[in-house]
């Protein structure tokens, strides 16, 4: 019963529905289920129930942005096509603290037609990355607003800086 439990926690975490220290589900549309008495499959009725429409497990697939280097100047990362993707797509930045005392990191997302003249994402800068400490952070963005590429653009700050980082994408394609 311990791995049916562990089974609906971590499953139920991952589709954003609540459960408590006890493995017990804590929503009010959850009432009566509770992990020790459900069998797998009930477990898995509730998480399809309660999913996003936009994630289906089968055609989610992870695009590397900027692939995760040390970064010690200013730069563009390529061109990226996310035509094929559609609905929510999450972009995940995960960097270092900077190297000295005086640097940043401005990391945004940029976006264009031809893969040649970029504009950026509306609400897709990321929080500063500076040497105090390092950033994780994620942005949800609607691919039908985005233009068929997709880069990430980083501005490098400060005496020496270094970076260690790396920006991703994970989303839903059209077709699996």
């Amino acid at each position: 019963m311990k791995i049916k439990s562990l089974i609906l926690a971590v499953a139920m975490s991952m589709f954003s529905l609540a459960v408590n220290a006890a493995g017990d589900a804590c929503s009010s549309c959850h009432q009566g289920v509770v992990s020790e008495d459900v069998v797998f499959d009930e477990a898995l009725k509730v998480i399809t129930k309660h999913r996003s429409k936009n994630m289906k497990a089968k055609n989610v697939a992870v695009v590397s942005i900027l692939g995760a280097a040390r970064a010690i100047a200013s730069a563009n990362g390529g061109g990226v096509d996310v035509s094929e993707f559609e609905g929510d797509v999450k972009f995940t930045l995960d960097s270092s603290a900077g190297g000295g005392a005086d640097n940043t990191n401005d990391i945004k997302l940029q976006h264009s037609d031809d893969d040649a003249t970029y504009v950026d994402v509306p609400g897709g800068v990321f929080t500063q990355v500076t040497n105090a400490g390092p950033a994780f952070e994620s942005l949800i963005v609607n691919s039908d607003g985005l233009k068929k590429f997709v880069r990430g653009a980083e501005t490098i700050n400060g005496t020496g800086p270094t970076f260690d980082r790396g920006l991703s994408m994970v989303g839903q394609k059209k077709y699996s």
